[in-house]
C-alpha cells in the first residue's frame, strides 16, 4: 500500500511539474488544436487585433462565407480546409500580439485547426460549426474594425 501511494504522489509531483513548465513556456508551433477549450477569458475586456493579424482573419473570413454557397463540391470544402489550416499557421509564424492578446488567439486558432481539418476531411457541417464558433469567440475578444459575420 505505502509503494502505491508513494507512486501516487511522485506521479503528482511530475504531472505538477509538468504543467508548470508549460504554462511558462511559449511556443506557437507546439499548440495542441486537439486540446483546445475555446477562447480565454478576458473578463470582458476586447484585444485589438494588430495589422499584421487583421487581414489574416479577414481572409480566413472569407473562406469561411465561401462554405455557404450552394452546390459546394467536396473539393473546395477540401480546399477551403488547407487554406484555413496554411492561413492559421501563418497568424502563428507572423503573431506579434501582446501576451494577453496572445494567449487569447491562441484557443481561437486551434479551434480553426480543428475546423480545418474536419473540412479536409470532407466533413462540411461539423468543419462549418467549429471554425463558425471559432470566429464567434474572435469577434467576442478582439476589436477589429469592419469585422462582421
Amino acid at each position: 500500500m505505502k509503494t502505491l501511494c508513494g507512486i501516487f504522489v511522485l506521479f503528482t509531483l511530475v504531472l505538477a511539474t509538468s504543467l508548470q513548465v508549460t504554462a511558462q513556456s511559449h511556443d506557437h508551433h507546439a499548440l495542441d488544436p486537439k486540446h483546445s477549450s475555446g477562447a480565454a477569458k478576458n473578463a470582458g475586456e476586447k484585444f485589438k487585433a494588430d495589422e499584421t493579424l487583421k487581414p489574416r482573419m479577414d481572409a480566413l473570413l472569407k473562406t469561411a462565407k465561401s462554405l455557404h454557397e450552394k452546390g459546394i463540391s467536396k473539393a473546395s470544402v477540401v480546399k477551403a480546409g488547407e487554406t484555413i489550416e496554411s492561413t492559421v499557421n501563418d497568424i502563428f509564424k507572423t503573431c506579434k500580439l501582446e501576451p494577453k492578446a496572445d494567449a487569447a488567439i491562441h484557443p481561437i486558432l486551434a479551434d480553426l485547426l480543428k475546423g480545418a481539418a474536419k473540412l479536409r476531411a470532407g466533413d462540411l457541417k461539423k468543419g462549418q460549426g467549429i471554425i463558425h464558433k471559432a470566429l464567434q469567440s474572435y469577434s467576442a475578444s478582439f476589436e477589429h474594425e469592419g469585422w462582421a459575420l
